[in-house]
C-alpha cells in the first residue's frame, strides 16, 4: 500500500508540468508586485471599483503584461495581491523570471507542500490500525481533484496545510525551528496562522516560539529594505474590501451575514457568532489533549475567525482530521474511515467541470462547518480517554498491592521442608 501512496503523491508533482496554456492566476501578482514594489508601492494593494477583484491600473497592466494577455482576458483574469508585505521579499525574486517559469516554481512548490504534508499524515496514522494504508490510499486518490485547484492556480495555501500536519508535537530541536519558520512563512502568505502563535505559548514551545518569531523578525527587515512603512496600511484595507465583496468565497461568517440579509448588523452578528464557536472550540478540543490535536483545533479555529475563506484553504481542516485522529488513544478502523468520507465530500466542488464556482459557495461553507465540528468532536473524545487513563492510574497507585497486604508476621520457609514437587524430581 506504501507504493500506491507513493505513486499518487508522485503524480501530484508531476501535474505542474503537465499543465499548458492555462494562467497561474495566484501566483503573477506576486511577481507583478515584486516588480512595483521598488518603482510605485502604493499601486499594490491599491483597488478599484470596476470589478470584485478591483485593482489599479498600474497593477493590472503589469500583471497582464506578465501573463501575455490583453483586452478583455486582462480586465477579467486580473486578480490582486493579497498576502501580507511580509511575503514581499519573495515576490521581488521573481523580478527577473518569465511569467512561464515563475507559474512553474509556484505550481511545483504548492504540489510540494500537499505531498509533504500527505507523507506526515502517512507516518502518523498508516501503523495505528490493519486498515489504515488502504483508508489512506483511498484518501490521497479521492483528495486528487481538490489538489489540482491550487497546484493548477500556483496558490500559496498549501503551506497551511503542511504547517497543520507538521503538528506541534515535536520534541527534537530540529523539528520545533523548522515548525516555527514554516508558521513564520505561511504567516507571511495567509496571515491567518498569526493566531497559532497563542497555540504555540499555551503549549510552552519556546523555541517553537522564537524560531517563528525570529523568522517573522527577518522578513520585516527585508520587507522594510525594500518598501516604505506605509505598505504595511496597505493590506488590512485591500483585504477587507476584498472579503465583503466576493461572492464566491465560504467563511462561516460570510455564510452568516448572507444568511441574515448581509447588512451590517446581519455582519456583526455573523462575526459574533464566530467567535462563539471559536472559543467553544478551544473551551471542548484544546483543554486535557496532547499538543497536536491542540495544533488541530486551534488551526481550524483560526478559520473560523477568518472573514476570507477560498475552497483551498479547506485543506487546512483536512489536516486538522488526520492530525486529531493521530492524537486518539484508541483508534480503530471506524475512526479511520472518517478521512476517505471527508476527502469524497470534497470531489463535487472540485469538479473541473464546474463553471459558476458561487453555485458551490454553500455547499463549501457547509463543508467547513462539518470539518470543524469533526475535529471538535474528536478533540473531547482525545481529553476524555485520557481522563479515564488518568483515573484509572491515580485508582491504581491508591489501592495497595498484594504483597503489600500480606501479614509480616508470616513465617519465613524452613530451607529444610521438602516440597513436595521437589520430592519427584530425581
Amino acid at each position: 500500500m506504501a507504493t500506491c501512496y507513493a505513486i499518487v503523491l508522485a503524480l501530484w508533482l508531476l501535474f505542474p508540468f503537465a499543465i499548458t496554456g492555462f494562467i497561474a492566476q495566484d501566483a503573477i501578482p506576486y511577481a507583478a508586485a515584486g516588480r512595483l514594489v521598488h518603482s510605485a508601492p502604493r499601486e499594490i494593494y491599491a483597488v478599484s471599483t470596476d470589478r470584485v477583484q478591483g485593482v489599479s491600473p498600474a497593477f493590472r497592466s503589469t500583471y497582464c503584461s506578465i501573463a501575455g494577455i490583453s483586452g478583455r482576458d486582462c480586465r477579467l483574469d486580473a486578480v490582486g495581491y493579497v498576502a501580507t508585505p511580509l511575503a514581499l521579499p519573495f515576490a521581488a525574486l521573481t523580478t527577473h523570471l518569465s511569467g512561464r517559469s515563475i507559474a512553474l516554481v509556484m505550481r511545483f512548490l504548492a504540489a510540494l507542500s500537499l505531498v509533504g504534508g500527505m507523507w506526515l499524515i502517512w507516518k502518523r496514522l498508516a501503523h495505528r490500525t490493519p486498515l489504515a494504508p488502504l483508508l489512506l490510499v483511498t484518501t490521497a486518490m479521492l483528495l486528487t481533484p481538490m489538489a489540482m485547484v491550487p497546484i493548477k492556480f500556483a496558490q500559496t495555501s498549501p503551506l497551511l496545510f503542511l504547517s497543520v500536519c507538521v503538528g506541534l508535537g515535536s520534541t527534537r530541536r530540529g523539528g520545533q525551528i523548522a515548525g516555527g519558520v514554516l508558521l513564520a512563512l505561511a504567516t507571511a502568505f495567509k496571515a491567518i496562522p498569526v493566531l497559532l502563535f497563542a497555540v504555540a505559548a499555551w503549549c510552552r514551545k519556546w523555541r517553537f516560539l522564537a524560531s517563528a518569531s525570529a523568522a517573522l523578525v527577518v522578513l520585516a527587515i527585508a520587507t522594510f529594505s525594500i518598501a516604505p512603512p506605509s505598505i504595511f496600511t496597505g493590506f488590512p484595507a485591500s483585504a477587507n474590501r476584498l472579503g465583503g465583496a466576493t461572492a464566491t468565497q465560504s467563511s462561516i461568517r460570510y455564510a452568516v451575514a448572507r444568511m441574515l440579509g448581509g447588512s451590517s448588523v446581519a455582519g456583526m452578528s455573523a462575526t459574533a457568532l464566530c467567535v462563539v464557536i471559536a472559543a467553544a472550540m478551544v473551551w471542548f478540543g484544546m483543554r486535557g489533549v496532547d499538543d497536536d490535536t491542540r495544533w488541530g483545533v486551534g488551526y481550524s479555529a483560526a478559520l473560523v475567525l477568518t472573514p476570507i475563506v477560498w475552497w483551498h484553504y479547506l485543506w487546512v481542516p483536512i489536516g486538522a482530521i488526520a492530525l486529531t485522529l493521530a492524537g486518539q488513544r484508541r483508534l480503530d478502523d471506524r475512526l479511520m474511515a472518517i478521512l476517505p468520507l471527508v476527502a469524497l465530500a470534497t470531489l463535487p466542488p472540485s469538479n473541473p467541470l464546474n463553471t459558476s464556482p458561487g453555485s458551490s459557495s454553500s455547499y463549501q461553507s457547509a463543508f467547513l462547518t462539518a470539518c470543524i465540528v469533526i475535529v471538535t468532536v474528536l478533540a473531547s473524545r482525545t481529553r476524555r480517554a485520557r481522563a479515564l487513563d488518568d483515573q484509572g492510574r491515580s485508582e491504581t497507585l491508591r489501592t495497595p498491592s498484594a504483597t503489600s497486604r500480606q501479614p509480616s508476621s508470616v513465617a519465613p520457609r524452613n530451607p529444610s521442608a521438602t516440597n513436595v514437587n521437589d520430592s519427584a524430581v530425581p
